[in-house]
């Protein structure tokens, strides 16, 4: 009865998110519509497939879902599926006579921005030199310009594949040339962080523009999401190779040769692969906050998660009890490393703060 209810449930949420998914106007998307394209990309998708399984697994951290057991974790999930739409029914988007007072200047900002902070932390890594991108954080954080630019860079990288929409949806540029600058951006981020996630921009992008092309978009979808995920698969072990020896051609092609290798000695699971392309390992992390948390050891942080961005330039010799880093915290005890404030600064930068999704704290 419960599996019953709880497919019931989930497939009608489905149909809500189709209908509101489908009425999306280009040229008017706004906040809640941003929020129905997230929750589509990252939680129902993975849901579905999650219940369809009966279970996902983190193995490296001894962490598991079963979404017709674990119905508190399920629910808020589902919960999400029904809000959203509401909320969509009940604040309407900006009316089309709305005059656009946008100023154009802002999306070549944007794109500057993002193209000169992504050279700009790349180069303050020292990978240009070789290394491991995970290691060569250490230096790169000793110099204190590092942290802003880098969040500039992580906000610009969302921000350009916005503005491409924004340009197409106001005739400034065709579907396949933004199309175009999209992947350009994707490759310059992969290049200079290793990271997937602009990928996921990118195919974002390319399913909104073809939005009222049914077929395309399918067939653009049910091939981007195979390449990411036979990408993704490899990715793990070629990007901790790819710039030991040097960053070059030859490099990235030996790392790409010992990770199909690995593959082949050992094909990946369907959590995994599916954690690569949707971050599934998120909804994992949620199950285990769901279960954990609000107890006498971990008790909800309440006010103090959202004092932390203003206390966050305050030094912890001045405040020591200042409001404490979720994240950090997280990371910690689902690694089991409860002393973290006092272990060595390079391992509390390593914990996961999402289970195997490669994101590091």
């Amino acid at each position: 009865m419960i599996v019953l209810s709880v497919w019931l449930l989930f497939l009608g949420g489905c149909a809500i998110n189709a209908h509101w998914l489908a009425r999306l106007d280009l040229a008017r998307l706004d906040f809640l519509d941003g929020i129905l394209i997230g929750q589509a990309y990252y939680v129902i998708i993975p849901l579905g497939v999650f219940l369809g399984e009966g279970r996902t697994a983190v193995p490296d951290l001894a962490l598991a879902y079963h979404p017709f057991a674990d119905l508190g974790t399920t629910g808020m999930l589902i919960a999400g599926m029904f809000l959203f739409p509401a909320l969509r029914t009940a604040f309407p988007r900006v009316r089309r006579d709305s005059p656009d007072t946008s100023d154009p200047r802002m999306v070549h900002a944007v794109a500057r921005l993002f193209v000169v902070t992504a050279i700009a932390s790349f180069l303050m890594t020292g990978l240009t030199h070789g290394g491991h991108w995970q290691d060569n954080l250490d230096g790169a954080f000793a110099n204190p310009l590092f942290l802003p630019i880098k969040y500039a860079a992580n906000v610009a990288r969302n921000a350009v594949f916005a503005g491409l929409l924004y340009c197409v949806a106001t005739g400034r540029l065709s579907a396949p040339r933004a199309l175009g600058l999209g992947l350009a951006c994707a490759v310059l981020d992969l290049l200079t962080t290793f990271n997937r996630i602009t990928a996921v921009y990118l195919l974002i992008l390319a399913m909104l523009l073809l939005k009222h092309r049914p077929w395309r978009m399918v067939l653009a979808g049910a091939a981007s999401l195979w390449s990411l995920s036979t990408v993704s698969a490899l990715w793990p072990v070629f990007r901790g190779l790819a710039t030991q020896q040097g960053y070059s051609a030859g490099s990235f092609a030996r790392a790409w040769e010992v990770a199909r290798d690995a593959q082949a000695a050992g094909p990946g699971t369907l959590d995994a692969a599916l954690n690569g392309v949707f971050e599934s390992s998120n909804i994992v992390v949620l199950n285990w906050i769901v279960e954990s948390y609000g107890t006498a050891t971990r008790p909800f942080l309440a006010f103090a998660m959202f004092a932390r961005p203003f206390t966050l330039l305050l030094p912890g010799s001045v405040w020591a009890d200042r409001p404490q880093n979720f994240g950090l915290s997280l990371g910690g005890d689902i690694a089991h490393l409860r002393r973290w404030r006092s272990i060595p600064r390079f391992m509390v930068r390593a914990t996961p703060i999402s289970a195997g999704s490669g994101r590091w704290a």
